[in-house]
């Protein structure tokens, strides 16, 4: 597998409703990295996508694109069918657009370390991963994402 979850054990070191899935390797250019391919969680709708980022480390050194200046390049998806926004940060990457309709395990970009926090050294090789249920009203704890990642 080119990816590894962390441990549960980690979870509270963590984002409480996120989780970082990490990369084996990356391929670097300069502060820049290049991940592995990075697949839908469900299908659905792209309500958001940005592959224009640039800048470095901390907010004095973003530039500009991006999701947001933290997120960096990224996809958001909607799928009417569960309810749920599925959110991929700091990729290197996007190969869809806005209004593009995605099965579940499409390609949706390659991971990266965009965004400004990603770009900090030792931050980066890594997938940001968020997901919002729309019945509940409220995002997946990081404990709840690991579980769904490893079914």
């Amino acid at each position: 597998r080119d990816v590894w979850l962390p441990a549960q054990r980690q979870l509270p070191y963590s984002h409480p409703y996120a989780l970082d899935v990490f990369f084996h390797h990356v391929d670097r250019s300069g502060e820049a990295e290049r991940g592995p391919a990075i697949r839908a969680l469900y299908p659905g709708i792209v309500v958001a996508a940005a592959a224009d980022w640039s800048g470095g480390q901390g907010i004095s050194k973003w530039r500009g694109g991006g999701l947001s200046p933290a997120a960096g390049n990224g996809v958001i998806t909607y799928d009417p069918a569960s309810r749920r926004y599925c959110m991929y940060f700091h990729l290197s990457s996007v190969s869809l657009r806005v209004g593009d309709i995605v099965r579940a395990g499409d390609a949706i970009g390659r991971g990266g370390n965009s965004g400004m926090n990603a770009r900090i050294k030792g931050h980066g090789e890594h997938v940001h991963i968020e997901i919002f249920d729309c019945g509940r009203d409220e995002s997946l704890s990081a404990y709840e994402l690991l579980a769904f990642l490893r079914r």
